[in-house]
């Protein structure tokens, strides 16, 4: 094996030490698709209390005309 010259090893080095920009980009993506999944998630878990607290209200309704024999 032959020895590494010095400018290569200088190179090697600078490309080890600064990530790439295509790195760059997908880390950056990445970072765009975690934001709109957790968008998504907020979102869904919003509408789920919404669901659920409306269900609450129709069930506590159904109660009370159940109980003043309107049902």
């Amino acid at each position: 094996m032959k020895p590494m010259g010095n400018k290569k090893r200088e190179n090697l080095k600078q490309r080890l030490e600064v990530p790439s920009v295509r790195l760059k980009n997908s880390l950056a993506l990445g970072k765009k698709r975690k934001n709109c999944n957790l968008l998504y998630l907020q979102a869904k878990i919003g509408i789920l209390f919404h669901t659920r607290k409306n269900m609450r209200e129709i069930y506590l309704y159904l109660t009370f005309l159940q109980s003043i024999e309107l049902l």
